[in-house]
């Protein structure tokens, strides 16, 4: 079958969201108030704001089509809220009878669409899009009747899919709860250990940043991390780093220089990203690097790190972020087996993370299969073969 080819702008009408002042914000349901809908919102019910009614907003209900419009967001198709939603989203409404509704969100979801969407997107300074911009997106249109046929079709395929991934997804966190589990276990102890306190086995190195506008200070040779690069790290160890500083922009800061096979903790923004050193290496004043003794093994502290980051993170304090301070840091308590225990629990751990890694690795490529026979299914609907099949 041969599908008519319409302008997306003339079957579909468009409408971007509304942004209050945060002064109208607040955070509890009350009278003459209205749920105020961001992009985080239709991923996790732990936000609510609310905002006045007003005729202002820019309301959608749970059935409607809403797409992100800037940065990472862009192009997130969206529904199942109500409420006023905010100018990084668009509402997509139907404009006639011919057009169904789900089919239109099919096609949004689909390449035809995203591939387009991008393109738009990334001549933009703000990597977003206007409805403008995607007025003559092309958009294949069946009659009714198949439009649903081709929608119920999918709907049949996609539950499938999303039962393959919801299992691929158990499996994942099942992965990661195993090596929780043992990390909780190997971290016991023996009534025979000894536990002391990280600082007493352990130097606590406060990190710093030369003056942003001294040049001299920066792009030298000297190895210098963040939190926020750390929160990108996919290996536990680290030997370069996208920011390099001097010597010059150390010695003109608290910045220090950590020895190979220091432990950097991320102690603000947020607590707990974990890394071993490569290499010479500073941090900014968001870390803290962990210099171990003769008697600690790097390795066994990463691990024990690793493992107690609930604790590190509920004994930070703060009212705009929380912070880990270095003298809180000190006291907490290490069991401290000799070295050739240690190393006999770090081969064990190894191990296990080594088949962890393998199962996620696994996992995720089993979840990105599924994403791209998702994206296969959606090209054939709206190139009319899988209408050939109904």
């Amino acid at each position: 079958m041969i599908f008519k080819i319409k302008n997306l702008g003339e079957i579909c009408k468009f409408q971007g969201g509304s942004q209050p002042p945060k002064s109208n914000f607040i955070y509890e349901p009350k009278n003459g108030y209205i749920r105020f809908l961001q992009i985080r919102d239709f991923g996790s019910e732990k936000n609510h704001t609310y905002i006045p009614e007003d005729n202002k907003n820019k309301i959608c209900n749970s059935d409607d089509i809403m797409i992100g419009r800037y940065g990472a967001s862009v192009g997130k198709i969206l529904r199942g809220k109500s409420g006023a939603y905010n100018v990084a989203l668009m509402k997509a409404t139907p404009l006639n009878s011919f057009v169904n509704k789900e089919y239109l969100w099919n096609y949004f979801q689909s390449s035809i669409f995203q591939d387009d969407l991008r393109k738009v997107a990334s001549r933009s300074a703000q990597d977003g899009f206007s409805k403008d911009d995607i007025f003559n997106f092309k958009v294949p249109l069946p009659p009714l009747p198949i439009q649903q046929k081709i929608v119920e079709k999918l709907d049949a395929i996609f539950s499938e899919i999303d039962k393959a991934k919801a299992a691929a997804e158990a499996n994942v966190k099942n992965v990661e709860a195993l090596f929780k589990s043992y990390l909780r276990d190997a971290y016991k102890g023996d009534k025979n250990w000894k536990t002391v306190a990280l600082g007493d086995i352990c130097t606590i190195v406060n990190g710093g940043t030369p003056k942003s506008e001294v040049s001299e200070y920066w792009d030298g040779d000297l190895n210098w991390i963040t939190p926020k690069e750390m929160g990108k790290l996919t290996t536990r160890e680290i030997t370069n780093t996208e920011r390099k500083i001097t010597e010059k922009g150390i010695k003109n800061s608290s910045a220090k220089l950590l020895p190979i096979n220091s432990v950097i903790l991320s102690s603000r923004a947020p607590i707990g990203h974990l890394a071993i050193n490569k290499s010479l290496m500073a941090t900014n004043q968001g870390c803290k690097g962990l210099v171990p003794s003769e008697r600690l093994n790097y390795e066994y502290l990463y691990y024990f790190l690793s493992h107690s980051k609930q604790l590190l993170n509920d004994m930070g304090s703060g009212t705009t972020f929380k912070e880990l301070s270095g003298s809180k840091l000190s006291t907490v308590e290490i069991p401290l087996p000799n070295l050739t225990i240690q190393q006999d629990i770090i081969s064990k751990i190894n191990k296990i993370s080594s088949e962890v890694s393998k199962l996620n690795n696994l996992y995720e490529n089993k979840l990105s299969d599924l994403l791209f026979f998702k994206q296969s299914i959606l090209k054939q609907a709206f190139n009319g073969e899988l209408v050939k099949a109904a």
